[in-house]
């Protein structure tokens, strides 16, 4: 029994590698997503992503206050984080391709560990 639960933790872990380093997410956040967006529609949509991703990374700092935080956060948080970064950084790729100005990351607070 001991070692099906082995087991199991160990596939668990090694399938869930390749959810949470797709880089930038963008197994999410398709390119053409946001093409339609007008300016003043995209730096809406980032300011609501800052903020996300900022609430995400406090979620996970407080997390890791537990002696089980690390795994909390591999399996649950992480992944959507992966996602709001993907969808960020599509934000930013579609603002530079339409030459539109974005909020500022560091006045919004922008978190970048993880």
């Amino acid at each position: 029994m001991l070692r099906l639960i082995a087991a199991l933790g160990a596939a668990a872990i090694v399938s869930a590698c390749g959810l949470v380093t797709g880089e930038h997410g963008f197994f999410v956040a398709s390119p053409g997503r946001f093409a339609h967006f007008s300016c003043e529609e995209l730096a809406k949509r980032y300011a609501a992503a800052l903020e996300a991703e900022k609430k995400q990374v406090g979620v996970m700092e407080r997390v890791m206050e537990d002696p089980a935080g690390f795994f909390v956060n591999f399996f649950v948080y992480s992944p959507p984080l992966a996602s709001q970064r993907g969808e960020l950084h599509r934000l930013e790729e579609q603002a530079k391709s339409s030459n539109c100005d974005l909020p500022d990351t560091k006045a919004a607070g922008a978190a970048s560990p993880g």
